[in-house]
């Protein structure tokens, strides 16, 4: 009698779900590797800016398109891990250059050093998204739809509420914030090209 499935096996809609997350991560991580010199000749030609809200929405939507995938053949997941993780290079690459552009911005403007407290806020908003996305909003949805960790490590299955948690906590949710986050960029962050002030 074969095993009960897992929780990732039900979201995955395979028995050898943990192997192929193995796989995936392998696929991500050479991804991300080739991807980082690739998003930066993009934003030479489209701008900083620019270049944060194409891979941001192509997170995004990777991210929420994870969901329909189990029941086609595992290369299409092998293909969405890897465009997700070539889109996470080229967002995490481009919000550090434009953390260093406003830097930079506020000691030509005003003469001020504001470094420091740029970083500052950038590292308490980075670990304050850490510990609310990444600890206590995903435990309180899976634990809202009755996730049962205990019994995922014995292979027991979830239930289908359980299932629905993952999803939330695992696509819905990130794909939907990365989204709103492209348009927050989008929308109140200048693109200070370079060269542009020499210009003025």
């Amino acid at each position: 009698m074969p095993p009960s499935p897992s929780s990732s096996d039900l979201a995955m809609n395979r028995a050898d779900a943990f192997a192929q997350m193995g796989i995936m991560s392998t696929v991500m991580a050479v991804a991300v590797m080739a991807g980082s010199p690739i998003w930066v000749g993009v934003a030479a030609r489209i701008g900083k800016k620019n270049t944060y809200v194409l891979a941001a929405c192509g997170h995004g939507l990777a991210t929420l398109a994870w969901t329909p995938i189990a029941a086609l053949p595992i290369w299409t997941a092998y293909i969405l891990a890897a465009i997700m993780a070539m889109c996470n290079a080229g967002w995490g690459l481009i919000v550090l250059s434009l953390l260093s552009d406003a830097i930079s911005d506020a000691r030509e403007r005003w003469g001020e050093n504001r470094a420091g407290v740029y970083s500052a806020i950038w590292s308490i908003i980075e670990k304050a998204g850490i510990a609310l996305g990444g600890t206590l909003i995903v435990g309180a949805l899976l634990s809202a739809g009755g996730f049962d960790a205990a019994a995922a490590k014995q292979g027991v299955a979830q239930s289908a509420e359980a299932v629905s948690g993952i999803y939330l906590s695992y696509s819905y949710l990130p794909g939907v914030a990365k989204l709103v986050a492209a348009l927050l960029i989008w929308r109140f962050i200048e693109d200070c090209r370079e060269g542009s002030r020499n210009a003025d």
